[in-house]
């Protein structure tokens, strides 16, 4: 993940439903920094501002689907928009049944 000795890696959790992202957020085991965003728009402007390591979509978001927030990822890091930081996507689909 190309941390630097005692740095933190960042998880982007990106759910339009709190408590999914918080059963997301406490089923990580490990020393992680969190960032949470409750859309698909705010999911690539905090991917955009934070360059998380990895980052968990929910596919059915507000203002842009988790395939297309993905895409949206896939497109700047091919572009050299994401800071040159080795980012690993993870799209997951919905961790719970509605």
């Amino acid at each position: 993940m190309g941390l630097m000795a005692g740095s933190l890696a960042t998880v982007l959790i990106c759910d339009d439903e709190p408590s999914l992202r918080e059963l997301i957020r406490v089923s990580l085991v490990g020393p992680y920094r969190f960032a949470e965003a409750d859309d698909g728009e705010e999911s690539l402007e905090i991917a955009r501002r934070l360059h998380p390591d990895v980052v968990i979509l929910d596919m059915m978001m507000p203002r842009r689907t988790g395939l297309e927030v993905l895409a949206e990822l896939r497109r700047r890091k091919l572009n050299g928009e994401l800071d040159g930081r080795d980012s690993e996507l993870a799209a997951a689909r919905e961790l719970i049944a509605r």
